[in-house]
């Protein structure tokens, strides 16, 4: 009797983690078609309700919106931190891990030198990693210094430790107007 009761329970579990991945899925092929009709079927890519972050490396093509109060949009989308201007400092959360809303979960591949783009205002920003380095969860240096324009950092939660932050810095090396994004 034990053993049927384990065997049902042990199904049901593999059935919910089934469905579980399905949903993850489904809900990233959905994201995908919206950044595709997004890049697709703007005429004059014009990115000016939502940037655009394109990093080829790791094959992410995102939008970024305003983190909200509570940063709870941030379970669905990768947010910026009070404003958004390319000529200043540009601050941008994602979630790393697995799951849907995690874009940041192949962000440690980064290495010096990698490039990264921002699409916006009908402008094509190129940054190139600067640094890449691990910061605790309570440093809040970046967040309070404006001296750092031009640059974009890009950060989230490390696998290993969760005290722990992933930071890649970003110099803006130039813009130049927008082309149709084209995907490798």
């Amino acid at each position: 009797m034990k053993k049927r009761v384990l065997k049902v329970l042990i199904i049901i579990l593999l059935v919910l983690i089934a469905l579980y991945k399905i949903n993850i899925i489904i809900n990233k092929q959905l994201e995908k078609k919206q950044i595709e009709s997004y890049i697709k079927y703007s005429s004059t890519y014009n990115y000016y309700y939502k940037p655009l972050l394109v990093i080829p490396k790791i094959k992410l093509y995102a939008t970024i919106v305003k983190a909200n109060s509570d940063y709870s949009n941030l379970d669905k989308s990768l947010v910026y931190y009070k404003s958004f201007n390319p000529n200043e400092k540009i601050i941008v959360f994602g979630h790393s891990g697995a799951g849907y809303g995690t874009f940041f979960s192949r962000l440690s591949e980064l290495n010096y030198g990698d490039n990264t783009y921002i699409y916006y205002n009908d402008t094509c920003y190129k940054y190139k990693v600067n640094k890449v380095k691990y910061i605790d969860e309570t440093n809040m240096d970046i967040l309070n210094n404006d001296r750092n324009n031009g640059l974009l950092y890009l950060i989230t939660c490390t696998k290993k430790d969760k005290n722990k932050r992933l930071l890649i810095v970003l110099r803006q090396e130039n813009s130049a107007k927008a082309q149709k994004i084209s995907k490798k």
